[in-house]
């Protein structure tokens, strides 16, 4: 058997394994095919033929179609011998084709080059990987597949993906509103009594471990019955909102202030003995009666009670919450407006 009667075997067994090649531009005589190709790349031709390429082209050196396989003439009727093959693509695809392509047909070497291209079609943009491998001699051969339908998918998980990221935001925001609203009094903003006793607990254990001290003051607006029954309670809360601004502008980032009930509120103190937590007081009761109060209401006043781990030695939370209320109710008879450390362990 002669080298051309053996090549056209072997890419007449390669096309014939291909699906229906039946158009005049894929039915082009075999031998006519492989005079487009130089002898030394027609093995090459043949390994290229026999793969798993959806579309399969071969271009002249001025990038018009010499020859094309059946799946190019199903999804591409237009295609015509002679015709450039940019024609096929989008006006974007086209320019980049046009550069490598000049470099891709260049005489007498053998080159390989992945791209993807657009084709426009009627029903829309197709999305084609190719190989283009220049075979020597000018000609061109062009394998490629089509990703649409694989963008596509890569799309729709990319909007599942994020529509789970939102989702997950979303489940993260309504957890934190859930968080904040079991932790934080919903008319102050300040820490809530649950709360509070948690982190009394906690910076309990820390002065037992590490003789961090701090002190505790308990706080009590007076006179708080007479706002609301001469005002209303609307006017009371707007009072309230008022006092915790207060407190979160006076004491330090590192203290909390909690609103423990009613028109009572909690402060901790860290790293307070009974001198800081009494200096802490004085600056409360000072910064309190210039706090402007909403009209007609002339600025209000309050009672502290101040107690301290160091100085008082409590035997537990509890204790220490149990003298600071008997200092705070030493202020309230002493007059109000003041404030009292404890003094029955001193």
């Amino acid at each position: 058997m002669s080298p051309d009667e053996k090549a056209t075997l072997n890419l007449t067994t390669a096309l014939s394994s291909r699906r229906g090649e039946s158009s005049p531009l894929a039915v082009e005589s075999i031998k006519q095919v492989l005079n487009y190709v130089a002898p030394a790349s027609r093995e090459l031709l043949f390994t290229l033929l026999s793969g798993n390429s959806e579309y399969f082209f071969l271009l002249d050196q001025a990038g018009h179609v010499i020859w094309a396989n059946s799946s190019v003439i199903l999804d591409f009727p237009q295609i015509e011998r002679g015709k450039p093959f940019s024609d096929l693509l989008s006006l974007g695809a086209k320019k980049a084709f046009s550069s490598i392509f000049e470099e891709e047909a260049s005489d007498g070497v053998v080159q390989i080059t992945d791209y993807e291209l657009h084709h426009e079609l009627p029903s829309g943009v197709k999305v084609v990987s190719y190989r283009i491998v220049g075979l020597g001699d000018g000609i061109i051969a062009m394998l490629g597949y089509d990703r649409s339908n694989e963008l596509e998918v890569v799309s729709q998980m990319a909007v599942l993906v994020q529509e789970l990221e939102s989702e997950v935001a979303e489940r993260i925001r309504l957890s934190q509103i859930l968080e904040e609203q079991a932790t934080t009094d919903g008319l102050t903003g300040l820490m809530n009594r649950r709360q509070f006793d948690i982190q009394l607990e906690d910076e309990w254990r820390r002065w037992e471990r590490y003789e961090n001290c701090f002190s505790l003051l308990m706080v009590d607006i007076d006179h708080f019955k007479d706002i609301n029954d001469t005002y209303g309670h609307q006017m009371g809360d707007a009072v309230l909102r008022k006092m915790a601004e207060t407190l979160k502008e006076t004491i330090r980032d590192c203290d909390t202030a909690a609103r423990y009930g009613g028109e009572e509120f909690a402060i901790i103190g860290l790293n307070n003995d009974e001198e800081s937590g009494s200096l802490l007081a004085v600056r409360l009761l000072e910064n309190i009666r210039k706090t402007p109060m909403p009209p007609p209401l002339k600025p209000i006043t309050v009672s502290i009670g101040v107690a301290s781990v160091k100085s008082h030695s409590p035997k537990n939370p509890a204790q220490l919450l149990r003298y600071a209320d008997e200092a705070l109710y030493e202020a309230k008879r002493g007059g109000r407006n003041r404030s009292e450390v404890f003094k029955g362990n001193s």
